[in-house]
Formats: C-alpha cells, sequence, structure tokens
C-alpha cells in the first residue's frame, strides 16, 4: 500500500449515443455475434447534457470504468453458464468476511474487469446485509458497475452536486486465493437505486484484480436504461465517465464475449 507510483489504467472516450434496434428477452442470454442496442438517441444526448454532435458519442467501454459487477444467486451455475457461452472459465477472486460474499473473476484488458459476485455458503456465521442486493438476488445479471475517478473525493462533491450521494469513501479488504490482502476504498455500493450510476473506487496504488487475473474475456459493451436519462447523462459526465443510457425501466446490461460466442446478463 502508498509507496508505489500509480499506472495509467485508462483510455478516457468520447460519447456516442446512436439509435439502432435491440434484440432479445431479459435475464440470461446467449447472442449471435452481431448485437445491436436502443440507446439514449443522439438529439436526447446532446439536449441532455448540452453537448455538440461530435461530443454525444459514446465507445462501449465507458471512460475511468474499473468492474462491472454481476450478481448472482449461484456462483457455480453463474460460473459454469458463462464458461459454456464463451469458452472461458472465470477465475476464483477471493471471499469478503465482512460481506459475507465470494467472487469470480475475469480481466477484460486496459484496466477493467467483470466480478461475478454471490453468497459465501461457507461463511456460515454471517448475519448482515449482503451488498449489491444478493440477499433477494434471482437469477444473474449485471447490478451495477465502478469507476476509479482520478481524485475520488472531488467525485463525491460532484456526485453530490448532481443530487446523488454516495457516502464517503470506506476502506474495504479480502482475501485473495493465495492467503495475501487485497485492500481498496469505496463509496457505497449502490450511488443510487437502479445501480446504472456507478460507485466509486480508489485502490490507493495496489495492483488490482484487471492486473493479476489472467482469465479474459471481451468487453463487447454496457448500457442501461433508466426513467430519467436526461438527469443521469449529465451526473456520469461530471464524474468523466459515460454510458449508453436509453429511457425506460432502470436496469444495467452487459455483453461478454470469449473465442467459444458471447452472453449478456
Amino acid at each position: 500500500m502508498g509507496g508505489r507510483e500509480r499506472l495509467p489504467r485508462h483510455r478516457i472516450h468520447q460519447a456516442r449515443c446512436r439509435r439502432v434496434e435491440h434484440h432479445g428477452s431479459k435475464g440470461l442470454r446467449h447472442e449471435m455475434p452481431h448485437m445491436s442496442v436502443d440507446t439514449l438517441s443522439e438529439t436526447a444526448c446532446r439536449r441532455a447534457a448540452n453537448l455538440r454532435p461530435e461530443e454525444c458519442q459514446m465507445t462501449n467501454t465507458p471512460a475511468l470504468l474499473d468492474h462491472v459487477v454481476v450478481v448472482t444467486n449461484d456462483l457455480d451455475t453463474a460460473v459454469e453458464q458463462i464458461a459454456k457461452a464463451t469458452g472461458v472459465t472465470l477465475e476464483p477472486g477471493g471471499v469478503h468476511p465482512s460481506f459475507g460474499t465470494r467472487n469470480y473473476l475475469a480481466s477484460f484488458g486496459s484496466g477493467a474487469y467483470l466480478e461475478v459476485i454471490g453468497v459465501d455458503r461457507e461463511n456460515t456465521g454471517y448475519t448482515g446485509t449482503r451488498p449489491f442486493g444478493i440477499d433477494d438476488a434471482t437469477g444473474t445479471f449485471a447490478a451495477t458497475w465502478a469507476i476509479t475517478p482520478q481524485d475520488i473525493e472531488a467525485a463525491v462533491v460532484a456526485s453530490r452536486a448532481h443530487g446523488v450521494d454516495p457516502g464517503e469513501p470506506e476502506p474495504k479488504s479480502r482475501r485473495r486465493p493465495d492467503g495475501s490482502l487485497l485492500e481498496w476504498k469505496l463509496t457505497h455500493s449502490f450511488s443510487e437505486p437502479s445501480g446504472v450510476v456507478p460507485f466509486m473506487l480508489d485502490w490507493e496504488g495496489a495492483t488490482t484484480p484487471a492486473e493479476t487475473t489472467t482469465a479474459t474475456l471481451k468487453l463487447v459493451q454496457l448500457t442501461a436504461s433508466h426513467p430519467e436519462p436526461e438527469t443521469v447523462v449529465p451526473l456520469l459526465r461530471a464524474l468523466g465517465t459515460d454510458l449508453n443510457v436509453k429511457h425506460g425501466p432502470a436496469k444495467l446490461e452487459v455483453t461478454l464475449e470469449g473465442p467459444a460466442g458471447r452472453i449478456t446478463l
């Protein structure tokens, strides 16, 4: 902890809002090699965030993305389903004794990764409420995402200025499979109930799971819907990030790809 120089881990992407048709059903599903998404239109994006046309264009990987959180009510089944669809078996990440959870991981490269998290069945003494709505989860789904702003304290101030209080950054930790301790600092798991607004994280110079995980998946896209995208888009920009957001029920969706194919959660 400390002492090590923070490495640049993100490439800043401009936003791109485009409108095409979306196909598929809710929940866990397999995808054909070409999939599109109905996103906030360019006009709505520009109106919401007061942007020029060339600024209202979004790539599949949000700026400052640290990781995407996928919640499951059955870790073994989720790992098996992802492996069957993509040909990639997630790696055990470790356990979170203070959360009552454990996770499995895959790296996206470029400093970002996938976290699939669920109940740690071996932690029979845990009596608290688990994060990300894990206790009430049914199936496997994208719950929220995390960013690593350059200045987490300044990002908290920016979020509050837009009406969303993410809470004060708090120290957290988990044990890696080799027994070593990984420590970090983060805000509340849900900055707002939908999970569309990311929580914030500071690794404080530590080597992150994106750099140590050998299982690799391609992040094809991360998209969302929200009842009020015109309020969410400016908040995301204030945090230094971006996301394809369409109007609709609050929902986050991630598409992953491996050598065997794609899956959308």
